[in-house]
Formats: C-alpha cells, sequence, structure tokens
C-alpha cells in the first residue's frame, strides 16, 4: 500500500484560512441570533418597554434615513469625480 503524502501548503493554509473564516462567521452569527432572543424576550418579559423599544428603532433606524443618503450621494459624488479624472 503506497504511503500517503500531505497536501501542499498552499492547500493547507487555504483550507485553514477558510475554516477560520467560516467560525468566525459562524461565530459573529450566533452572537446576533442571542441578542435577537434577549431582545425578544424582553419585548415579551416588560410589555411597558415595548413602545420605548419600537420608538428606539424607529428614531435609530428610519430618522438617519436622510443621513446615510446624504452620506451615499457624498461618496458617489467622489467617485464619479474620481472617475472622471482617470478616464480623461
Amino acid at each position: 500500500m503506497p504511503e500517503m503524502q500531505s497536501p501542499p501548503l498552499l492547500a493547507r493554509t487555504f483550507v485553514g484560512t477558510f475554516g477560520r473564516s467560516v467560525l468566525q462567521f459562524l461565530q459573529a452569527a450566533g452572537a446576533i441570533g442571542l441578542l435577537l432572543c434577549v431582545v425578544v424576550k424582553a419585548a415579551v418579559r416588560y410589555p411597558q418597554r415595548r413602545r420605548t423599544l419600537v420608538l428606539q428603532m424607529y428614531s435609530i433606524g428610519f430618522q438617519s434615513l436622510p443621513v446615510v443618503v446624504l452620506t451615499g450621494l457624498a461618496i458617489g459624488m467622489v467617485l464619479g469625480f474620481q472617475l472622471l479624472v482617470t478616464l480623461q
């Protein structure tokens, strides 16, 4: 029976890096899932705070939309100007 050879260093490095990235992603997804469970549990357990939670989510999310749009517009204008200069 022939001896098994170890995989090349490049393949081992790629597999190790990819595996590490997958594990980090799963760890982050798990942490977000746990946070969601805590938030839902608190919303059910303390009904008087539901209104506060919804108002905070509204102010953080929807009311920040103009800031996000202006930032995206500014970044788009800068990238467009740089593209124009590059292509001329």
